[in-house]
């Protein structure tokens, strides 16, 4: 005999058999719900595992491909700058316009 919320079922009572058939079906619910679960997490794996591969594939090939823009090599220093600025403000002799 078991005691069930308060009332004493027996193994051959009716309550007994009903509460049997709603856990096989809570069981076969739980059993479909993970392996719905298991069958999600595989694909999900293989759609991570895809990107991966193909994150991978792009680095490879674009990494010798694109460089980083090279800063200009020539510097000027002080000297070279202040001369700069002073031949800037004169203007070049140009030939005169003949009309």
């Amino acid at each position: 005999m078991i005691e069930y919320e308060g009332q004493r079922i027996d193994n051959n009572d009716y309550l007994m058999k009903r509460m049997k058939g709603s856990l096989q079906q809570k069981d076969a619910e739980i059993a479909a719900l993970k392996s719905q679960l298991e069958e999600t997490i595989r694909v999900k794996d293989g759609k991570i595992e895809a990107l991966e591969k193909s994150v991978t594939f792009f680095k490879k090939r674009y990494h010798n491909t694109l460089k980083p823009r090279d800063k200009p090599r020539s510097e000027t220093t002080d000297d070279e700058s202040q001369g700069m600025q002073e031949t800037a403000g004169e203007v070049p002799a140009s030939p005169p316009i003949s009309t």
